[in-house]
């Protein structure tokens, strides 16, 4: 447990790091821990710390300085490191919480928070304070309704979730989201996951 526990913490550095090739590698061995690696990620959600990325190469994210017109696009500010944490948990459980939408257009925050958290959005009340606020209070509240989100699944889900019960969760949910992040990995993933085989595929 104790050496477990380092190579954590390690990791954990790494995927905080600046580095874009260093994140990626810590992406991945993070996502093979499966289970033993979420808490301290969950934890990860409320560092406020910005680590402007280097190394990017042709990736595309709102954080990116450069467009080359093709590459990997990521719809995350992941030189946040809480929205890092929250792409990465995003991707390991094939959920959607939410945070993919902090950095949408700002024409269509209101549509994203209606569809995406509706219990949110059918309060009138809410309704109301949504329409009275900026832009950047939108965004911080879709950060706040994300985090919770993940608070309330990890409470239900700590003891007994696997990533192939997620993975097929996924595949049999209704959201679009969740479904791509599922097809996705099933056609390109590289990173663990447990009792999948040939058969379940």
């Amino acid at each position: 447990q104790f050496n477990l526990n380092k190579e954590i913490d390690k990791l954990i550095k790494d995927f905080k790091s600046n580095d874009w090739v260093v994140v990626l590698k810590a992406k991945k061995n993070l996502e093979n821990l499966e289970s033993k690696a979420l808490h301290e990620l969950i934890d990860l959600l409320e560092d406020e710390s910005v680590n402007k990325l280097e190394n990017t190469g042709d990736l595309i994210y709102p954080g990116a300085d450069k467009f080359f017109g093709h590459g990997q696009i990521i719809n995350y500010d992941i030189d946040k490191i809480s929205i890092r944490a929250g792409w990465l948990i995003e991707e390991m459980t094939f959920q959607n919480f939410g945070y993919s939408g902090i950095h949408i257009q700002e024409n269509r925050i209101i549509d994203y928070i209606k569809f995406n958290f509706p219990e949110y959005y059918n309060n009138s009340s809410n309704r109301e304070n949504l329409e009275n606020s900026s832009t950047i209070e939108k965004r911080t509240l879709i950060r706040k309704l994300s985090y919770d989100n993940v608070i309330d699944w990890w409470k239900k889900e700590s003891k007994n979730w696997s990533r192939l019960d997620a993975l097929l969760d996924a595949l049999n949910s209704t959201d679009e989201k969740r479904q791509v992040k599922a097809l996705f990995y099933l056609r390109n993933g590289t990173s663990k996951c447990t009792g999948l085989n040939k058969n379940v595929y």
